[in-house]
């Protein structure tokens, strides 16, 4: 069973309760796809990868790892219906994001990735991604974030494939990176399921770990005024890949309240300015 919507079953906004829900026979459903928008200029996702390259920079927020959305200390909190959120934006030279409207709804289920082409601005850098939706009536809805260090190189082949990514972690794996130099790496982002609703914006966003998460914080190594570019198109064309279901869930066509769903806050969405 996969119960889509927590936080939306009754006149309660944030209790435990779905709203619909999709059974499969595993998770990620068989049928799910792995399907591709490539980054492209002014902030845009594209069903093809652009054939001129380019980059967006984005500098490190230091801090960042410090900062959580949920105003608690206590994990146990998140059993009443609310728990006072402040979901703190990046400042605009802190990300780099990339976006598309949807022309049908868009139901995703599985693990997913970010396929980065990252111009290192320091020996070492933590990246993270985060997908939010954003909506018709402009809130932006976070839905997923990933993580990795770049300098962990060598994925795990019997636990990587087209959609799920994982690293070996291993001390002889490990690279220093050389500042100047672009890498390739996958950014996973933990397993989800969530209905992208017909009219909103599939966007994606770059940046430094933090923020973005409830209860996490990050010891990231960061450098005040240090930058790294995004590469966009050509042989350096970063992409967002999710697990794209087909079959889907049948759902309401209307979006739920945004100050409803558990674990999935909502804020007035900001617009994209990449640099």
């Amino acid at each position: 069973r996969i119960l889509f919507e927590s936080g939306t079953a009754n006149e309660t906004p944030g209790a435990p309760g779905h709203r619909y829900e999709a059974t499969a026979v595993s998770f990620p459903p068989p049928e799910v796809e792995a399907r591709r928008w490539w980054f492209g200029a002014e902030g845009s996702l594209n069903s093809e990868c652009p054939t001129e390259e380019g980059s967006d920079r984005y500098e490190d927020d230091v801090d960042a790892g410090d900062v959580r959305y949920a105003q608690t200390e206590v994990f146990d909190a998140f059993i009443e219906p609310t728990v006072p959120v402040e979901w703190s934006y990046f400042a605009d030279e802190n990300t780099a994001a990339y976006e598309t409207t949807l022309s049908e709804a868009l139901v995703v289920a599985g693990q997913g990735h970010v396929d980065l082409w990252l111009r290192a601005g320091t020996t070492d850098v933590a990246v993270q991604a985060t997908l939010t939706e954003v909506r018709p009536d402009g809130n932006e809805v976070r839905v997923q974030c990933g993580w990795h260090r770049i300098v962990h190189g060598a994925e795990d082949p019997e636990r990587s494939d087209e959609l799920r990514v994982d690293y070996t972690f291993a001390p002889e794996d490990r690279r220093e990176l050389v500042p100047g130099e672009w890498y390739r790496a996958r950014i996973p982002f933990m397993p989800v399921a969530h209905v992208f609703r017909k009219g909103s914006r599939l966007r994606v966003t770059i940046s430094t770990p933090g923020r973005d998460m409830p209860l996490w914080n990050f010891e990231n190594p960061v450098t005040a005024g240090a930058t790294h570019e995004v590469g966009r198109g050509g042989t350096r064309g970063s992409a967002l890949v999710l697990p794209v279901w087909p079959e889907g869930a049948d759902h309401p066509e209307d979006h739920p309240a945004e100050d409803a769903l558990r674990g999935q806050p909502a804020r007035p969405a900001r617009p994209i300015r990449n640099f």
